[in-house]
């Protein structure tokens, strides 16, 4: 589910809070677009907001009833209580998630099924599994002790005292909610827990080289697969922190948490058991080892021993879907750390590996491969281009010989492709499950129209024209359906084919020759390869793995298979003989067959006992309910300006779906009150941004005459008033495999500009000035692995630009002296640039940034020259230079990724690397700039580090000024 918890974090706010010199405008609440004409509804229900897009109703109902039904057990694991609480359910991504954000308070859904093995399919429907999950983590998030410092805080906003308690590790947080959805699901094997996917990625762990310590189990990591451990290390521990010390042990933590926050969640366990956390992992460690030698030692025979695991030349492999394109060539799908996720293929005769195509694979990474044609088809993401991080299922055939991609029927929304012959089978997502399509060649024919069901895969016989096998899932009952195409919606209606009782159907793979199929099965002890004969009916299990097998394939002539199996924290393909299959044949009694059968694939839904309350929930038309405007945050604000105290507040806040967000700035600065006030509409595209300002800035005003006095100096209060209006425009574009996109947001505003004593005496005359201003982004095939510190490969390129719009005059006046009209040039700036990447030695993950920018701007300058100047210059250099030129190097070379931390004091480093780096600046205002340039090289050791959800990059390093022969040390980020 990658359930997410997007969170403002607590020492941030406090930092926030406390330090002296914090300058607004600070903006909490950000605003996003979404697809237009979804005309959003929402239903209330007794704890729930439940917002919807027009049509999808039904869905809506079912979830609040999901809802309702879970939340006192929620709150009996945590104790915190909700009301009117926003669930958002979006029909448009297809990169399916769900969170909770403590910043605007509320939970997101994607609608769109989810793809993959991440979840266990005994959970029943996608938002079965979601909600509960999701439900968990809002509770947490409001849990409210009396009197203490996050209560308190929260008297400034609710979302303060939300985001401190989402402080403690996100592992404590989504292992608590994994525990609540294994525990609470609608058959007794639901939840990631029970699910030998997900758990025996902790057993690689267990007995591997490296197990997870405590830090680790909770620490999400950075660098170190998988990408999930602290799902899967905190689920862990907490189901056994539970069955240990009670199914209230968590909520007596969160509760002391709440209060003694600074003393981390560690000390919180400390209180509620007794015990420290490292004598609490010991006994942990101890449990989990027996129970693991328990199980390997019962898994007798393992074909671990027997097959041969392919050498990557990659680390952190995580490997998918491998397939033999002809008798010595397999092609698989990989991600790693040191090379972009995309088709390979390995050559036994030669045992190499070869990149075919880079590609942003859907999750499931189902695929077909057509032997005639050459051609691979696949189910790729492509960018819902005006919404960032949103993605729609396409389907591609790509030419593994030329490495040409065409789209098919782009915008259908398709992904897991069955080609064979003139029939092409694929899936579409409808609401909340997917549906059965055949690809024809101008559109797409729905054959099923699932309500209460969802279609994982469907794979056409190679041997029977017309035969398909399809994966269904039912109520939790994930089974295989051997079913004819022309008969399809009858068939379906039918029990299916194979159905077991304790494990969940993956993978149908065609026999290239017999009447066979092979598919990957859950069931405890671990995932492994069996084989379906049509013939005989007889299931044979082929593989017995000791952690997991999955995504296998048969060799074209000689029979033996080759599939994905779990190696420590990796996913690595492995080769089987046919000699040394398992062979074991499943008895009857492992089948779910009869009235188990009927009784689990008609099991009720979650809340079906709400079904008659809920259909007196109201639903109304989002929009109407102007309540968003009440302030969500009031931030404070203390504002030192030439030894003067300007001190006030901002008070902020935006409507559930972030359409709409304001913030209105007021402070009080030498007894006068000045303000900012900020409206931003992303209600249409592409939104409007819009501003009224009185701002105040304390100035030296120096003054020149031919009179005794000669010169002198006074501080001015400069008032700026007047507004501001902008467009923001952004586009994704659809090669997604590496990030590219365009930003541009021109922008006019008019200020009046007024220049007074300290006392709020005017000293010159107002003066009105328009100006007009554009910043633009173009991001171009960005890529950074996921070990790199900064992009490996590609482009940025960027622009700001102002400029006066008017001739404007200014003349000052006091009691000494009076200067004539002076016209003021029409002002003008650009800032631009671009920064280039490259990776000299990629498997290392070493990558150097090239950067070229250019400052230019009239002597009534707009911006300060420290914009371009960057650390270990003097702040003064070319300080009334009004054209800069700078060129830069930054080599970022990774020492080591530790990826390791603990739980009582929640310091956890994730990387260490080294920058060698050079700045040359030129000014272009002296005649022979490159004889006059500035430079310095340095290098610095730099520290990437957590305190438990807060990210810290710290270096410290050197800097040596070529010109003046003199170094410098430098802290800090750089």
């Amino acid at each position: 589910m990658a359930s997410m918890l997007r969170f403002s974090l607590a020492l941030f706010i406090l930092f926030f809070l406390l330090n002296t010199d914090f300058h607004a405008q600070q903006v909490l609440y950000t605003s996003e677009h979404r697809p237009a004409g979804l005309n959003w509804q929402e239903l209330h229900s007794p704890h729930f907001r439940i917002i919807f897009a027009s049509g999808h109703e039904d869905i809506a109902r079912r979830a609040a009833r999901i809802l309702e039904s879970q939340y006192d057990k929620t709150l009996e694991l945590t104790g915190g209580k909700l009301k009117r609480f926003p669930v958002v359910l979006s029909p448009y991504n297809d990169v399916t998630n769900g969170f909770v954000s403590s910043i605007n308070f509320r939970s997101e859904v994607d609608l769109s099924p989810f793809k993959g093995k991440a979840l266990n399919p005994q959970s029943g429907s996608w938002l079965e599994t979601v909600l509960p999950h999701e439900l968990l983590h809002a509770n947490h998030a409001n849990v409210s002790n009396p009197f203490s410092f996050a209560t308190l805080l929260g008297l400034l906003g609710p979302d303060y005292r939300r985001s401190f308690n989402f402080f403690p590790p996100v592992g404590v947080h989504e292992g608590l909610a994994v525990y609540h959805e294994s525990e609470h699901g609608i058959r007794d094997y639901s939840g990631r827990s029970n699910y030998t996917y997900f758990q025996n990625q902790f057993n690689a762990n267990l007995v591997g080289a490296h197990p997870w310590n405590t830090g680790q189990l909770f620490i999400p990591s950075e660098y170190t697969e998988p990408g999930n451990r602290h799902y899967i290390g905190g689920a862990a521990f907490t189901t056994w922190l539970h069955d240990t010390y009670g199914n209230d042990v968590s909520k007596r933590a969160i509760r002391v948490h709440q209060n003694l926050f600074f003393l981390g969640y560690g000390y919180a366990l400390k209180y509620v058991t007794g015990k420290w956390p490292k004598q609490l992992y010991e006994e942990f460690n101890d449990w989990q080892h027996a129970q693991e030698h328990v199980r390997i030692k019962n898994n007798d025979l393992t074909t671990d021993r027997l097959h041969r695991v392919i050498t990557s030349p990659f680390d952190g492999v995580r490997q998918q879907r491998p397939l033999w394109i002809s008798n010595n060539e397999i092609l698989y799908f990989s991600r790693q750390y040191n090379a972009p996720g995309a088709f390979y293929t390995y050559d036994q005769t030669t045992d190499t590996h070869a990149l075919l195509s880079e590609h942003y694979l859907v999750d499931d990474a189902y695929i077909d491969y057509e032997k005639e044609s050459g051609h691979l088809f696949i189910g790729e993401y492509f960018s819902l281009n005006r919404i960032i991080s949103n993605y729609q299922a396409e389907l591609v055939r790509l030419n593994i010989d030329t490495g040409t991609e065409f789209r098919i029927l782009a915008g259908s929304r398709l992904y897991a492709p069955d080609k064979h012959g003139s029939n092409f089978y694929a899936l579409q997502p409808n609401g909340d499950v997917s549906n059965i399509v055949k690809v024809l060649s101008d559109s797409v024919l729905t054959l099923t129209d699932f309500k209460d069901r969802s279609a994982v895969v469907v794979k056409a016989s190679p041997h029977k024209n017309g035969e398909i096998a399809v994966i269904i899932n039912q109520r939790g009952v994930q089974a295989l359906w051997i079913v004819n195409e022309s008969s399809l919606q009858d068939d379906l209606k039918k029990a299916p084919t194979l159905a077991f009782k304790d494990g969940s159907i993956h993978d149908p793979v065609w026999h290239p020759k017999e009447n066979k199929l092979l598919f990957t099965m859950d069931a405890f002890p671990a995932m492994n390869i069996y084989e379906y004969d049509l013939e005989t009916e007889r299931v044979v299990q082929l593989t017995n793995s000791e952690f997991n097998a999955m995504d296998a394939s048969y060799h074209p002539e000689d029979g033996s298979i080759v599939y994905v199996t779990q190696v420590e924290n990796e996913r690595k393909i492995a080769l089987l003989s046919k000699d040394d299959f398992y062979n074991r044949e499943l008895s009857e009694d492992e089948l779910l067959t009869g009235s188990q059968l009927d009784k689990a694939m008609t099991a009720p839904f979650l809340g079906d006992e709400l079904l008659s309350e809920s259909e007196t929930w109201e639903v109304s038309d989002y929009g109407r309910d102007f309540r968003w405007l009440k302030p969500r945050a009031i931030l404070p604000i203390l504002n030192e300006q030439n030894g003067r105290t300007e001190w006030g507040a901002s008070i902020q806040s935006t409507d559930v779906l972030q359409s709409q967000v304001y913030s209105f700035q007021i402070t009080t600065l030498q007894d006068q009150l000045w303000y900012d006030l900020k409206y931003t509409n992303k209600t249409f595209y592409p939104g409007i941004s819009i501003s009224t300002y009185r701002e105040p800035s304390i100035l030296p005003i120096r003054f020149t005459d031919d009179t005794p006095q000669g010169t002198f100096v006074i501080n001015s209060l400069a008032e700026e008033r007047g507004a501001r209006i902008s467009i923001p425009f952004e586009y994704y574009f659809d090669d997604v495999d590496r990030f590219s996109s365009f930003f541009i947001r021109p922008n006019i505003s008019y200020n009046k500009l007024q220049y007074n004593t300290l006392q709020g005496e005017a000293i010159s005359n107002s003066t009105i000035e328009w100006k007009g201003g554009i910043y633009t982004q173009l991001n171009i095939r960005l890529l950074q692995n996921s070990r790199d510190i900064q992009p490996s490969s590609g482009f940025q390129l960027f622009l700001q630009a102002d400029r006066g719009l008017n001739d404007t005059e200014l003349q000052f006046s006091t009691d000494e002296f009076r200067t004539a009209l002076q016209p003021l040039e029409k002002r003008s700036a650009n800032y631009f640039g671009a920064h280039g990447y490259v990776s000299p030695f990629p498997k290392t993950n070493q990558s150097l940034k090239l950067t070229a920018q250019w400052l230019s701007q009239t002597d009534r300058a707009f911006y300060s020259n420290s914009t371009i100047i960057p650390f270990g210059f003097n702040n003064d250099l070319f300080f009334d230079s009004s054209t800069i030129g700078r060129f830069s190097t930054k080599y970022a070379v990774p020492i080591s990724y530790p990826d390791n931390g603990g739980l009582l004091f929640p310091f956890y480093v994730s990387t260490i690397y080294l920058t060698l780096f050079s700045h040359t600046l030129l000014d272009y205002d002296d005649p022979a700039p490159y004889s006059t340039a500035q430079s310095l090289i340095g290098t610095g050791l730099h520290v990437r580090f957590k305190i438990s959800n807060l990210a810290f990059d710290l270096g410290v390093g050197v800097a040596y000024n070529i010109n003046s022969n003199s170094a410098e040390f430098i802290l800090g980020s750089f």
